[in-house]
């Protein structure tokens, strides 16, 4: 089982224990953390159609607690979650990530960035547009018209 402490704040927002489509994969902390654990890489795709409906997915979800600490009020910040992993021969792990990959003071590289924006994209455009937009982005400086790189990623 994995167990994840949140504040009061977070049931407000992630309200789906069992999403039933994209928009409420999207809002579902079972789901997320079934695809943390399910998949080498989370990435848009791990929050559709074909993630929701996978059995596998759907045995990890009924496998993640929710535990509100009342306590911890309702601040977005000023509090760490607690995700606890119940092995099944007793052994339990705890992390209390102190904040997100990328956050304010240690920002992700550009290498970093492209490689999440990557993630995001390859689905959807041909690999040399993808690096054409990322090395746009890349000599941002030097661009005289930003819609180039709008229309190399929109067409």
């Amino acid at each position: 089982r994995v167990s994840v402490e949140v504040n009061l704040f977070i049931p407000q927002v992630i309200q789906y224990p069992d999403p039933k489509d994209e928009d409420q994969s999207q809002f579902s902390l079972p789901h997320a953390v079934a695809a943390a654990v399910l998949e080498e890489r989370v990435s848009p795709e791990s929050f559709g159609d074909k993630s929701i409906n996978d059995p596998l997915f759907k045995a990890m979800r009924a496998k993640v607690d929710t535990v509100v600490r009342e306590e911890w009020g309702w601040a977005t910040i000023g509090w760490t979650p607690t995700i606890t992993v119940s092995l099944k021969n007793g052994e339990r792990l705890v992390a209390r990530p102190e904040r997100a990959s990328g956050q304010p003071p240690d920002y992700f590289s550009f290498d970093q960035v492209t490689g999440k924006y990557r993630t995001c994209v390859e689905p959807k455009l041909e690999k040399g547009r993808i690096d054409r937009s990322i090395e746009m982005v890349r000599k941002l400086e030097e661009c005289g018209d930003i819609g180039e790189i709008v229309r190399e990623v929109a067409r």
